[in-house]
């Protein structure tokens, strides 16, 4: 616990990464091309069953600005359902913030209802999915 939350304070501390810019030239007087980073949208992470995983990648997706689905390993179930709980509980808290940004899911769910029926739209599901562990 110790270590998430000095992880957490840590994450804190960064920069917003969302709405920097990353590189601009004038291409002509008062014409400025920029590079701005922006959130990519709904993320997909499948990660290993360390109770840990879910705040660490929960708290990257919030700090980013970005929507998050999440898949942990079926041995860390009852952990990762108890983390999601407390996460939803705490970003609904906060007014602006947007409702089920965060969203834990089972294997089950992700083939009977997602992608099994969405097979050739799921480009339209995920924006980027990552595999962890």
């Amino acid at each position: 616990i110790n270590g998430l939350i000095k992880g957490l304070e840590d994450l804190i501390k960064l920069e917003d990464p969302v709405n920097s810019v990353l590189w601009q030239k004038e291409l002509d007087k008062g014409l400025i091309l920029q590079k701005v980073s922006v959130p990519i949208g709904v993320i997909g992470v499948i990660f290993e069953a360390r109770p840990d995983c879910y705040i660490q990648i929960a708290s990257l997706l919030i700090k980013s600005g970005n929507c998050g689905i999440l898949k942990g390993g079926s041995e860390s179930k009852n952990t990762n359902t108890i983390m999601a709980q407390i996460v939803n509980e705490a970003l609904a808290k906060i007014p602006e913030f947007p409702a089920n940004v965060i969203n834990l899911i089972s294997w089950a769910c992700v083939f009977s209802d997602t992608i099994a029926d969405n097979a050739n739209n799921i480009d339209m599901i995920f924006v980027f999915m990552v595999m962890s562990g």
